[in-house]
C-alpha cells in the first residue's frame, strides 16, 4: 500500500494543531497512557518531523520526528539524530515508505555535516528495534554483536545528555518519570514470533519491562558503509 502515502518533512515547529491533533489520535491508538500535553512537548522539542498521508483523504497514517545535533565525546566531534515518537498505521507495515522517507529525510538534512553521523534510538516495542537489524549491519546492543567500551561509552553520554538521571547506565534503559508510552498488549509479540526471531528474544531480555514503556536505548553509525542490502535500496 506504500504507493498510496505521500511523505513531507516539516519543520516541527510549523506543524498546525489540527495536524498534531490528529498524529495524537494515531498514536493512541497504538500506545497506551498518551498525555495530549506531553505528546505535544515531545514533537515541539524536536526540530523536524516526517508526516506520512492517505492520498485519497489526506489524513495522517504515520510519522516520525527527529532531533538533530552537534556533540562531543572524549574530543571527538559527532552529530546525532535522535529520533522520537514514531508510529505508521497497520495497514502500512509492511511498507518501506517509513523507512525510505527517514534514509532520504537525514541525508538531506546532514548533508553538509563533516562529522560522523549517529543514530540514537530508544525503543520500548520491538518493530522500532528490528529497524536496526534490517537496515543496519552493526548496530548496538546486538545479539550477535559485543558492545565495545568505547561504543558503550559514547552511548551513556549521548542518552545521560538526553535524558539526565531518567537514563540508567547500568541497564541501559530510559524509565521516564513523565510521558512514558507502553504498547498495548494487543500489539506486542506473539510468544511464536519471541521464539523464532533471535532480535526480538533479545530486545525482550535486555528490556524486560518494555510493557512498562521502558526505552532500551541503541545506537548505530549512519553511513553508506553501515547499510545492509535494504539500507541501500532504500537510500537510492
Amino acid at each position: 500500500m506504500s504507493e498510496q502515502l505521500v511523505s513531507e518533512v516539516l519543520p516541527a515547529s510549523s506543524l498546525q494543531d489540527e495536524i498534531t491533533e490528529e498524529m495524537y489520535s494515531l498514536f493512541s491508538s497504538y500506545y497506551c497512557d498518551i498525555k495530549w500535553s506531553n505528546f505535544r512537548k515531545d514533537v515541539l522539542s524536536k526540530d523536524w518531523v516526517i508526516l506520512f498521508r492517505d492520498i485519497q483523504n489526506k489524513r495522517v497514517q504515520g510519522f516520525t520526528s527527529l532531533r538533530i545535533f552537534d556533540h562531543r565525546h572524549l574530543s571527538k566531534s559527532m552529530t546525532i539524530i535522535y529520533s522520537g515518537d514514531t508510529i505508521i498505521h497497520q495497514p502500512y507495515w509492511n511498507s518501506m515508505v517509513l523507512a525510505k522517507s527517514w534514509i532520504r529525510a537525514v541525508w538531506n538534512l546532514t548533508h553538509d555535516k563533516q562529522h560522523p553521523l549517529y543514530w540514537l534510538l530508544i525503543s520500548s516495542g520491538f518493530r522500532t528495534y528490528r529497524y536496526l537489524p534490517v537496515f543496519f549491519r552493526h548496530f548496538f546492543p546486538c545479539y550477535n554483536q559485543p558492545t565495545s567500551s568505547d561504543t558503550l561509552s559514547l552511548m551513556h553520554d549521548i542518552a545521560t545528555h538526553l535524558f539526565g538521571d531518567q537514563f540508567d547506565p547500568a541497564s541501559g534503559i530510559v524509565r521516564f518519570r513523565e510521558g512514558a508510552t507502553p504498547l498495548k498488549d494487543e500489539y506486542c509479540p506473539a510468544p511464536g514470533m519471541r521464539s523464532q526471531d533471535p532480535h526480538i528474544r533479545f530486545f525482550e531480555e535486555q528490556n524486560p519491562n518494555f510493557r512498562d514503556g521502558d526505552e532500551l536505548v541503541c545506537l548505530t553509525n549512519v553511513s553508506v558503509n553501515n547499510l545492509t542490502a535494504a539500507g541501500e535500496r532504500m537510500a537510492r
